[in-house]
């Protein structure tokens, strides 16, 4: 067993997918910001329950009477994203959005408060995680990011909405009851 080898490859995954959700969410801010939008705001990801097994999952929240609506979006732009792929512009922007959270990492490393840090303890033993520290994060991200295609990127796009395992969630307004 290669521990080394497994920390960048689990890196680099998580890194693709950093990416790649980067730019789906970014696509659902920029529909939010439409004048009829579909939902007032919206996001995507997947998570890890277990070293295993994960889940896709997809949350707006919308106005009342338009929840059929927020979650026929949801779904159409993980469609497009399956068949169409991402723009070259959409992976730049996500490289340098995606970098820049981790310098930030980085340069806030002592103001990170206790949650946090037990958060990612729990993530190394429940899903098999690994924690290298911020700073060898931090190089991993400068070396994989800007070396991922638009290419591998589509095809994360093509396979990232399971048959399965994909969880939608709707938030309705509060109606005061």
């Amino acid at each position: 067993d290669d521990p080394q080898g497994r920390i960048h490859s689990d890196y680099r995954d998580s890194l693709r997918s950093q990416l790649g959700h980067q730019m789906i969410n970014e696509r659902l801010a920029a529909q939010s910001r439409t004048t009829d939008p579909p939902f007032l705001a919206a996001q995507a990801g997947d998570s890890r329950l277990m070293p295993t097994e994960g889940s896709w999952s997809a949350v707006a929240a919308s106005a009342e009477g338009q929840s059929l609506m927020a979650y026929q979006a949801l779904l159409m732009e993980a469609r497009r994203v399956a068949q169409y792929g991402f723009l070259p512009g959409e992976l730049d922007r996500a490289r340098q959005n995606v970098l820049s959270s981790y310098d930030r990492y980085l340069a806030e490393a002592d103001k990170t408060d206790s949650v946090t840090h037990a958060e990612e303890l729990q993530r190394v033993f429940l899903t098999g995680e690994s924690m290298p520290g911020i700073a060898y994060e931090v190089a991993l991200a400068h070396r994989y990011v800007p070396a991922f295609t638009l290419d591998e990127l589509n095809a994360w796009g093509r396979d990232w909405l399971p048959a399965t395992s994909r969880m939608v969630t709707v938030v309705l307004p509060d109606r005061g009851v």
